[in-house]
């Protein structure tokens, strides 16, 4: 734990704590983008499979 204080103190860490919202923002942005065309064709195969099933 001392470690991670003393490295949060440095102007690295500093700015290791300024960026990381943005950092976090954009990840999170990368996500979607790559996992709802994913997510959107899982859900299409799963309505289709169940029309089928109750027709």
């Amino acid at each position: 734990m001392q470690t991670l204080i003393e490295f949060y103190q440095t102007p690295t860490g500093r700015k290791t704590i300024e960026l990381m919202p943005q950092l976090f923002q954009e990840s999170m942005q990368r996500t979607a983008q790559v996992l709802n065309p994913k997510i959107k064709s899982v859900m299409q195969e799963i309505i289709a499979e169940e029309l089928q099933r109750i027709n």
